[in-house]
């Protein structure tokens, strides 16, 4: 019986993940469609519940009822995930805390993700969107994920700011206009291709 019974806890574990999977990359992830921001969120959340079911990091989520927003839902969800587990990796010191607060105004939509973690040092600051930057040790970081991430987001003509203190935490705040319209073509909606044109060293910060 507790062979039957751990059998069907491991199939339905295992379909659960198949279902988050297919909403975080769902198939229709690279067309530019109104989306739910809070599914695409949600779904990268169980997909990173290696980090917030230990209990050493409290998750708590402040949604408002945004409207839909025209996004690349595959893309989104990326920068989503590289924000996520950059604030759950900067809680050294258990118990932490990370917030995800969405709101939006006539313009734009705003998810910020606030952790209590270490906070990232004043000479990183001006550096922290360059590709292959990273403050994590040799092995642990790529150092692309803030990289592409501000890309994806500028692609969708919003920006990334950064609001830390050390030893505090930090917030990253992802501002996306509502009524945004790509000027790209179809063929040339991949991230792959909007990196290879981008000149990386124009990255503007905003604090």
């Amino acid at each position: 019986d507790s062979m039957i019974m751990d059998s069907r806890e491991g199939s339905n574990r295992i379909s659960d993940i198949v279902k988050n999977l297919r909403t975080f990359s769902r198939v229709d992830g690279a067309e530019f469609k109104e989306s739910d921001l809070h599914e695409g969120i949600d779904a990268t959340i169980r997909l990173l519940s290696r980090y917030f079911t230990t209990g050493n990091i409290e998750l708590s989520r402040d949604y408002e009822d945004l409207p839909p927003v025209g996004i690349l839902s595959g893309q989104m969800n990326q920068v989503w995930m590289n924000l996520l587990v950059n604030a759950a990796q900067s809680i050294d010191t258990a118990p932490g805390a990370v917030k995800i607060v969405t709101s939006f105004d006539d313009e734009n939509v705003y998810v910020a993700i606030h952790d209590t973690g270490c906070g990232i040092p004043i000479q990183d600051l001006k550096r922290i969107f360059d590709p292959f930057y990273t403050t994590k040790p040799i092995g642990e970081g790529t150092g692309l994920g803030l990289s592409i991430s501000f890309s994806i987001v500028k692609q969708h003509g919003g920006d990334i700011t950064v609001d830390t203190a050390m030893q505090q935490g930090t917030t990253f705040t992802v501002r996306l206009p509502r009524h945004f319209q790509p000027d790209l073509h179809p063929a040339e909606r991949s991230i792959a291709c909007y990196v290879e044109n981008q000149d990386q060293t124009n990255h503007d910060l905003y604090l």
